[in-house]
């Protein structure tokens, strides 16, 4: 079996952003990087990307985040591509739109669970 090669933790995500003009599906979150799922590819490993997305807080929020993408795998039987990138930034601001996302995607979670129990 592989050697597990993580330092955070994630977390099963439930929202979507976008890469340039392409929507993509979150599939998990850390405070490393994210998982992406996308119909068509977001660009090749090493480039760098902008992922935004539109956050509900007490007003609408964009939170756009630079990072770099670390692999690439197409999705087999199925439609579309997984693709794994990692954080760029640092600082309070990058930091406050993480925490930002991880909580909202708790809240989801806890939704999901109670609409399907």
């Amino acid at each position: 079996m592989p050697e597990d090669k993580r330092r955070y933790t994630r977390e099963e995500c439930f929202f979507v952003g976008t890469v340039g003009n392409k929507l993509v599906y979150v599939a998990d979150v850390s405070k490393g990087g994210m998982k992406l799922i996308s119909a068509d590819p977001i660009g090749k490993v090493g480039d760098i990307i902008k992922f935004n997305a539109h956050i509900p807080s007490d007003v609408l929020e964009d939170i756009i985040i630079e990072s770099k993408i670390v692999w690439v795998r197409k999705m087999e039987e199925e439609y579309g591509f997984l693709t794994g990138i990692e954080f760029m930034e640092v600082g309070p601001e990058f930091e406050k739109n993480i925490k930002h996302i991880i909580e909202l995607n708790e809240f989801i979670i806890k939704i999901r669970k109670n609409l399907l129990s």
